[in-house]
């Protein structure tokens, strides 16, 4: 064993992670320095033949601004999240005749998630129907994003082979059903323009708490993460864009540290944030009422939603098996467009955008390929390391 007898929760200080023994890529841990840097040599052992360069070094960089000027400076060769730079260091970068850009669809997205609790704001589907109505997707996506996302509308992205756009419930942009669905929901708006509902049972959970009978105001903060300027940028679009059907939401920045634990006790409104996908999708850890938290002890449904038809379609096509690779997914596409269609429809969750990242690499680099199945580079840099190996300097340095 080498890590079977440490405790998970100290694993990352542990002495074997900084020095391991075992190594499964084209190159193996030499040295690593906090904050700084990871220094790697090759493999000579690597199943797939000794990569091309002898040395590699990952610089810690946590400025996305400096990690682009580093690599137009020639001071980094490889740089994987080029688009965290923004539209103008992705420029930069293309117009630099020392680096060579990849731009693709990511497997990654970032949605709107709502607290769907009874007795909260977003708790009825009219609600969430009124929101999605009033909201101009595409140009929230295009003014947050300048050009670094595609509008989304369910949560299997384009760049997955599961993706099927006709599977999805897009709500027009229409104002006027948008106020229909708010009073259908009960809510009617008041002369200071925010919506107010009875709520007979009240609401012990909400903040402020609301007593039986009492008068429940449509009155949120949109957590966001500090330091994603396109994530607070939507933030502020949607604030502007929901007072039209009597929505009062604040954008609330807040740090890392301290983003998701009140989420994962049920205590928030609504939050923006980004989640990636694998290569191959599932949905039992964000839909599933069996991944429900706080309710539950593990998993990432934190908006409360919970419908017994969407539970049957998940466990349906994670059980579903063939001969082949190919008729698996045949078999499973068809389940995975019946789940698109509830997630979209009953807006579980709102989605934003699909990620269009970017990568960049010196032009010094050699043996840089697309990657297979959807042609993206993504594959090829996240999830199959061989290709790493591959790479060389055409300089020889």
């Amino acid at each position: 064993k080498v890590y079977g007898n440490i405790d998970p929760a100290k694993i990352r200080n542990d002495p074997v992670s900084k020095n391991p023994t075992v190594f499964g890529g084209p190159y193996k841990l030499d040295k690593w320095i906090p904050g700084q840097e990871f220094d790697f040599s090759a493999n000579t052992t690597y199943f797939n033949g000794r990569p091309h360069y002898d040395k590699a070094i990952a610089k810690v960089i946590t400025n996305a601004t400096a990690a682009a000027s580093a690599l137009i400076n020639n001071d980094v060769a490889w740089h994987p999240s080029l688009g965290e730079s923004g539209a103008g260091g992705i420029r930069k970068a293309k117009q630099s005749s020392n680096v060579v850009v990849h731009t693709y669809q990511d497997l990654s997205y970032i949605d709107f998630r709502m607290n769907e609790r009874k007795g909260h704001i977003f708790d009825k589907l009219e609600t969430r129907q009124a929101l999605s109505s009033v909201l101009d997707k595409a140009s929230i996506v295009q003014a947050a994003t300048q050009g670094a996302g595609a509008p989304l509308w369910g949560d299997i992205v384009p760049a997955s082979w599961a993706y099927n756009p006709n599977a999805i419930v897009k709500y027009p942009l229409d104002v006027n059903k948008g106020k229909q669905y708010m009073q259908q929901a009960g809510w009617t708006i008041g002369s200071d323009g925010i919506a107010v509902r009875t709520l007979a049972d009240g609401c012990a959970a909400c903040t402020p708490v609301i007593k039986p009978g009492g008068q429940q105001k449509f009155v949120g903060k949109i957590r966001v993460r500090a330091g994603k300027p396109d994530r607070l940028s939507a933030a502020e679009i949607i604030a502007d864009q929901v007072k039209q059907i009597g929505m009062s939401l604040t954008p609330d920045p807040t740090d890392f540290k301290v983003f998701y634990p009140p989420i994962q006790k049920g205590e928030f409104d609504v939050f923006i944030a980004g989640f990636s996908l694998n290569g191959d999708p599932d949905d039992f850890s964000t839909a599933s009422s069996a991944q429900l938290q706080p309710e539950h002890k593990q998993g990432q449904n934190w908006t409360g939603y919970s419908n017994p038809a969407l539970d049957q379609l998940i466990d349906q096509e994670r059980a579903t098996v063939k001969a082949t690779d190919a008729e698996t997914k045949a078999a499973r596409k068809p389940i995975f467009d019946k789940i698109e269609k509830i997630i979209s429809g009953d807006v579980q969750t709102y989605m934003l955008w699909a990620d269009v990242s970017s990568m960049g690499w010196s032009s010094n680099v050699g043996g840089v390929v697309a990657g297979n199945g959807d042609n993206t580079i993504y594959y090829d840099s996240e999830y199959n390391v061989t290709a790493r190996a591959g790479w060389f300097s055409k300089s020889g340095k």
